[in-house]
C-alpha cells in the first residue's frame, strides 16, 4: 500500500491504494472510515419515497459506494470481493449476471437477485437505487455492510446521498482507476472529464491494471492521481 493522504479534509484529500485488485476490498474496504460531517440533504430522483420507519430496529447499516470508469475493474473487485469476505455483506451491481460466483455457494438465485450461502446477498440495481435498497431493507436480518456498484458513466457525487437512506449510513467511495487509461494520451476529453469527476468523489483510490504498465507509466498514471 502507498497512502497518500487520509481524511477529506480537502478536495486532493485522497487516499491511494497501490495494489493488485485480488486484495482490494479484503485489506482495505472496511477499514475505510471516511469521517464525513454536517448534515447532508437526500436528493432522490424520480417518484421514489422512503419509508416512513427505520428498519432493524434503528440499526444502520454501512454503505460503501465502488465506482470508476468502464474497463477499471470494479466488477472483477466485486466478485473478488464475494469470493474472500467472511461476514455476511449485501452487494448491489449493475448486472447481477456479470457476478462470477461458484454455484455451490448460491443458496438461491432469480433474475434479479443471488444469495449465497454465507449470508451473502447480491441484488440488481437495473429497477433503480431506491428498489435495490428496499430489497435489503426487507430482509429480517440486517447485513454487516452494503457496497455499491456504481455504473462506469455514473456521477458518485449524485449517488452518495443514498448513504443516508433509511437503514444505512454513508462509509465512503472508492474508485477503481486503471493505471493504463491514465497513462495514455489517446482518451478523449470527455472521458477524461468523467475519470477525473470520478476521483474528485473519491475517499478511497485503488489503482488497477499495474501490471499492464512499465514503470514510467505507472509513475505517470499515479501522478494523474495526486493532481486530482
Amino acid at each position: 500500500m502507498a497512502p497518500v493522504s487520509q481524511g477529506r479534509a480537502s478536495a486532493k484529500s485522497h487516499t491511494l491504494i497501490h495494489t493488485p485488485i485480488h486484495t482490494l476490498f479484503h485489506t482495505a474496504i472496511y477499514t475505510l472510515r471516511c469521517g464525513k460531517t454536517g448534515a447532508m440533504r437526500i436528493e432522490t430522483p424520480g417518484p421514489y419515497r422512503e419509508p416512513e420507519f427505520l428498519p432493524w430496529d434503528g440499526r444502520r447499516v454501512p454503505i460503501t459506494f465502488v465506482g470508476g470508469y468502464l474497463g477499471a475493474g470494479k466488477t472483477t473487485a466485486i466478485n473478488e470481493l464475494l469470493a474472500t469476505t467472511d461476514r455476511p455483506i449485501a452487494v448491489v451491481v449493475n448486472d447481477v449476471g456479470s457476478v462470477n460466483i461458484d454455484a455451490r455457494l448460491i443458496r438461491r438465485r432469480s433474475a434479479d437477485m443471488i444469495e449465497l450461502t454465507d449470508g451473502c446477498v447480491c441484488c440488481t440495481s437495473i429497477d433503480g437505487m431506491g428498489a435495490a435498497l428496499d430489497s435489503i431493507r426487507a430482509r429480517d436480518t440486517p447485513p454487516d455492510h452494503v457496497v455499491v456498484e456504481l455504473s462506469g458513466v455514473a456521477d458518485p457525487h449524485r449517488m452518495v446521498p443514498w448513504g443516508q437512506s433509511a437503514g444505512f449510513r454513508l462509509d465512503g467511495v472508492v474508485i477503481v482507476a486503471a493505471a493504463d487509461q491514465l497513462a495514455t494520451d489517446t482518451l478523449s476529453r470527455a472521458v477524461r472529464g468523467n475519470i477525473a469527476s470520478h476521483i474528485a468523489a473519491a475517499d478511497l483510490l485503488v489503482l488497477t491494471k499495474i501490471d499492464l504498465v512499465d514503470d514510467a507509466e505507472l509513475r505517470r498514471a499515479r501522478h494523474v492521481l495526486e493532481t486530482y
